[in-house]
């Protein structure tokens, strides 16, 4: 009760009966002949009036203690849930954004379900209370008081408005962070003074990922009440396209792919049949538009496993000659279901002619194209020395590095093609060639003019030895500085004394040039013998040279011994093998990995050196046709900060319309299982009873009816009674007075 004080008014009560008391009715004497009817009729009306007054009397003895109870503003407890009913409260509502929420069953989907519960719980909400409504993700969803970085308060008008537009969110897939930032905000002081009740309502379809959390659900202080309401009532069984990959993830033009499609099929029975859909596999902006999407049938049932389909292609060679590029491939399902937004997966396959590998015959590529195919990010060709078109300076400006891998007896028109392509940017390595090599043809002129060493003498290790050891000398070099660094951190297996990497023969290299650096050497094999340089560098132009001294082939000579167990023994070869060409692949490396994304992440773009033409620009689904410009700080090449709104293939374009570089971002693909989360688990956080299952259009007193006992308050309810009591008193009073009336006429 909080005007206590008040219901000594009630003592008023008695002011009727005293005026009662004090006019009560003498029946004057009358003089008539029929003196006995008259007092009959008399005694008759006279009952009849008593009583009369006596319920009016209790009518106004009700009026005033109803008002009185009412300015004391009374409360009562109340068997259902208390939604304010005229009390101040702070309620934080956590709506579940997640991609599952847009599941649809007739034309309903579960996010729509939470914005109609919503709606009527702050539409019951007294306007001095305080809402929060945020999504699952953390984001404030309406703009409000408070703090920067914390949570935003607003009436519950304002929050009211703000809730019919919000849309899907499938980066928010977790309800973990807003539950967070909701207790927190409840459990600090309202700042009023005033005591007010704090409620917590998560609006959810209550998946296991959405409601399940990593590390477990927050603490809720004892002062916030819960109440968690599942909309999940989305049943029937729909198709997902569930992955979409890329074999090799990074192709060169004209090269052989495989695309491969995961489909799974989702919900709640099927009444043991399966349900058949079909894919559809296409190739965007296709340079050969007649040539339509490969399609494959589906035929799945929840039951099964994730179903992967195969498509083979060719990759389209670049456009106007370029170097590098990309191609964007879609995987969709169809008809779509009840989720639309999970018929669909998006890829991006970096394209480049990268590698050029050398050799008088294939087989002396065979180990090194291995571990280019199994590092799977630097596309590489092999072609033969003799065919002297491949390494035509026109064939060579498609190519950014070249490993020229043990020619016995190189051509001087090789040097000559080579020495201006380096000159202008490209990564060159040279592996001279084994027993029978013409050592003369590595000191021509061009070749003198860019290697950093001339081979000389080829060195053989005594059977009887166990090997020289690689040893780096320039620890601040890129290639050598990531070796040493992951020897140290115990991520391969070479760092280990019984696997460390030894050399069995190789070719002894004369004066390093002064443009030159000598990057590793092999440890003396006995005393008084000197290191020999093993990988020298030289820097030409815009260009660079690296030396190995020996080779990267498998083969065994004579003494059953092949130049070095880089292959056989541990991973050196193919971890050298690799940094070697991060090294001369520079930006474009990086790049590789960066074309493929989970919507809700951060996005940033290597755009690299051009050429292109500032401003540039962003074009993709969600964005303005003419697409968004892209801030770019002086001096960089990558673009930070890109947030994608929307699955699907986006562009990086330059002022001239020039694709510069593209990117795919999808949904990641658990968002739209949706397995329940465990009600035990759900209500030890709220509760128990406090997790209450919603069909599509229940109303909110039906769904929170018995949920637990709050206050009434009951002075709304007793002014209104005070009202209406006060019309029937009039009306009742008015009445006995025009009958009274009447009864002394006659009488008379």
């Amino acid at each position: 009760m909080i005007h206590a004080y008040l219901l000594f008014l009630s003592g008023l009560a008695a002011v009727p009966i005293v005026l009662h008391m004090l006019k009560r009715g003498k029946p004057k004497p009358v003089t008539f002949p029929a003196m006995r009817f008259l007092l009959e009729k008399q005694t008759i009306s006279r009952r009849r009036m008593q009583l009369q007054n006596i319920l009016l009397l209790l009518l106004r003895i009700a009026l005033i203690v109803l008002a009185c109870l009412a300015l004391a503003r009374v409360r009562i407890a109340n068997p259902g849930i208390d939604l304010g009913q005229g009390a101040s409260m702070d309620v934080a509502i956590v709506l579940d954004l997640s991609a599952s929420m847009a599941a649809r069953e007739g034309r309903g989907t579960p996010l729509d379900e939470a914005k109609r519960l919503g709606g009527e719980i702050l539409s019951r909400l007294s306007e001095d209370s305080r809402v929060i409504l945020m999504a699952g993700g953390g984001t404030d969803l309406v703009a409000g008081e408070g703090h920067e970085g914390d949570p935003m308060w607003a009436p519950p008008s304002r929050a009211l408005q703000q809730l019919d537009p919000v849309e899907p969110r499938p980066r928010d897939g977790s309800l973990s962070p807003g539950l967070r930032r909701a207790l927190s905000a409840l459990s600090s002081p309202s700042g009023d003074g005033r005591g007010r009740r704090k409620l917590l309502v998560v609006l959810s379809d209550s998946t296991r990922r959405a409601a399940m959390p990593e590390g477990g659900f927050p603490e809720k202080p004892d002062e916030v009440d819960a109440l968690w309401l599942d909309v999940g009532f989305v049943k029937g069984v729909d198709f997902q396209a569930a992955g979409l990959a890329a074999d090799p993830p990074v192709a060169a033009p004209d090269a052989q792919i495989l695309l491969r499609g995961s489909v799974i099929a989702r919900g709640e029975g099927t009444g043991g049949g399966k349900l058949q859909a079909q894919a559809a596999f296409t190739l965007e902006n296709d340079p050969e538009p007649g040539r339509g999407p490969d399609r494959r049938g589906v035929e799945l049932s929840p039951d099964d496993p994730p179903l992967a389909i195969d498509f083979n292609r060719k990759v389209p060679p670049l456009p106007n000659g370029q170097r590098s590029g990309s191609w964007q491939y879609s995987l969709r399902i169809q008809p779509d279901d009840g989720a639309p937004g999970n018929n669909q997966r998006f890829i991006t396959l970096p394209v480049r002619r990268e590698v050029l590998i050398l050799v008088d015959n294939d087989s002396d590529a065979d180990f090194l194209l291995s571990a280019f195919e199994a590092l799977r990010k630097h596309p590489a060709e092999v072609q033969p020395i003799a065919r002297a078109e491949a390494w035509s300076p026109q064939a060579l400006a498609g190519y950014k590095s070249v490993w020229l891998v043990e020619p016995r007896d190189p051509p001087e028109s090789l040097w000559k093609a080579l020495l201006p392509w380096v000159v202008r940017g490209g990564g060159l390595v040279v592996v001279p060639g084994g027993q029978g090599t013409r050592v003369a043809a590595y000191q021509v002129a061009d070749a003198e003019a860019l290697l950093p060493a001339l081979p000389g003498q080829l060195k053989v290790l005594d059977r009887k030895l166990r090997g020289r050891r690689w040893k780096p000398a320039d620890l601040t070099h890129a290639v050598i500085r990531d070796m040493v660094a992951l020897g140290k951190s115990g991520q391969v297996d070479f760092a280990q004394p019984e696997y460390e990497p030894l050399a069995f023969r190789h070719w002894s290299l004369g004066k390093v040039n002064a443009e030159g650096a000598v990057l590793a050497n092999l440890e003396p094999s006995a005393a008084g013998e000197a290191e020999d340089a093993i990988l020298a560098e030289r820097v030409k132009g815009q260009g660079r040279v690296l030396l190995l001294a020996t080779g990267l082939d498998g083969r065994l000579f004579d003494d059953l011994r092949s130049w070095n167990n880089y292959w056989t023994d541990s991973s050196f070869g193919l971890v050298l093998t690799d940094r070697i060409a991060d090294h001369l692949a520079g930006a474009d490396a990086a790049t590789g990995g960066g074309s493929n994304f989970e919507l809700g992440r951060e996005v940033e773009i290597d755009v690299g050196p051009g050429p292109w033409r500032l401003p540039l620009k962003l074009r993709g689904p969600g964005l303005a046709r003419e697409g968004t410009e892209l801030s770019l700080p002086e001096g960089k090449t990558v673009v930070e900060g890109l947030l994608a709104r929307e699955p699907g293939h986006y562009q990086i374009r330059d002022a001239g319309g020039a694709h510069v570089r593209q990117f795919s971002v999808n949904v990641p693909a658990d968002e739209f299982d949706r397995s329940k989360a465990d009600g035990p688990s759900l209500e030890a956080f709220t509760g128990p009873g406090r997790v209450r299952a919603v069909g599509p259009g229940e109303a909110v007193e039906a769904v929170l009816a018995d949920s637990w006992r709050g206050t009434l308050e009951l002075m709304p309810p007793l002014l209104a009674l005070v009202v209406v009591l006060l019309a029937v008193e009039g009306w009742y009073a008015n009445r006995l007075q025009k009958r009274g009336d009447t009864v002394a006429g006659r009488a008379a």
